[in-house]
């Protein structure tokens, strides 16, 4: 899934076993591994009943002979059963799993196809504003749903590779973990993506519509920086920490003292004001901190509302940083 495209269905993985076959063959199988133990047990049974005809000094031996055909067949009717139980819950586990990667798969391309049948129409400002929050909605919540049945699918690929222990399924479950380790990527770079569109296509425009977003030097993981900053001509700011959820909680950061401090208090703030002048933003610096002393520097987190692709709304919180939060 490129930046700018949902999830293309074409990625999605496809079960292309016959799992009605499978569970036919599963049910074969015990009935092999039923008629082999009754044809070893009946092959010892009649041998034995001839020593009723026969007798001689090494008679106990002779037909003792057709022992070990009975236990094989016991052994062989053993082990059928246990890789005939093995298959019934790979079966079982396998159907949920292909159920929900086709109902993602159709989900997924109805999808694009409502984007591609959008003309584009959408120039009041207010609607392209919804526009962007729908498709930021929508992509990070496929995301998430992908990410989850890429988790089912690893658990399950290992547990079978517990059962089977083969190449294939060593195979399996390998390309099973490498596929979460994307997945889970993509679905928290698209979480980030929808709580940073929430803060300035929601909340910044309809409350803050005449500030300008600043350009941030921090790294690309986002450490060492605030989300977003927002700066008026009249001297006014307003500091964003953006998150996806109500469930995302803030983040933290340590400081040179070794204490840890969160997101929203005097002490954190200060401490990206520092790392943002050893990168040599010192003018931005320069107008959040004549701000924050006059009164004018809002600090606030946007959390997006749970939502199920559909874009629902935001909650707010506005940080009180005048005092410390540290003794």
């Amino acid at each position: 899934m490129s930046d700018d495209q949902p999830l293309d269905p074409g990625e999605i993985p496809e079960f292309t076993g016959d799992l009605e076959q499978l569970e036919k063959d599963v049910s074969a199988i015990g009935t092999d591994a039923t008629s082999l133990w009754d044809a070893g047990t009946q092959i010892d049974t009649t041998f034995r009943s001839l020593s009723a005809y026969y007798e001689a000094p090494d008679a106990d031996r002779l037909f003792a002979t057709t022992a070990p055909v009975a236990a094989a067949g016991n052994d062989l009717c053993d082990e059928l059963e246990t890789i005939a139980s093995a298959l019934g819950a790979y079966a079982d586990e396998v159907r949920p799993l292909k159920n929900k990667f086709e109902r993602l798969k159709e989900e997924a391309a109805a999808f694009r196809t409502a984007v591609a049948d959008d003309d584009g129409s959408d120039t009041v400002t207010s609607k392209a504003r919804l526009r962007i929050l729908e498709k930021a909605a929508q992509v990070r919540h496929f995301a998430v749903r992908w990410d989850n049945l890429i988790m089912d699918w690893k658990a399950q690929a290992g547990r079978a590779h517990e059962i089977h222990g083969t190449i294939d399924s060593a195979a399996e479950w390998g390309e099973a973990k490498g596929s979460y380790k994307e997945s889970h990527t993509v679905m928290g770079s698209e979480a980030e993506k929808f709580g940073e569109a929430v803060a300035e296509h929601h909340y910044i425009a309809e409350n803050y519509p005449d500030f300008d977003k600043q350009t941030l030097l921090g790294p690309k993981n986002g450490n060492d920086q605030f989300d977003q900053v927002w700066l008026h001509e009249d001297g006014r700011v307003v500091v964003v920490e953006a998150k996806s959820s109500p469930g995302t909680d803030l983040g933290r950061r340590t400081l040179s003292g070794g204490k840890q401090v969160s997101q929203g208090s005097r002490e954190y703030f200060y401490d990206i004001l520092e790392a943002m002048e050893k990168r040599g933003e010192y003018d931005l610096v320069e107008s959040m901190e004549k701000a924050l002393d006059e009164g004018k520097l809002d600090y606030v987190v946007v959390k997006g509302e749970k939502n199920s692709g559909t874009y629902t709304g935001y909650q707010y919180r506005r940080f009180d940083i005048s005092k410390g939060t540290l003794p």
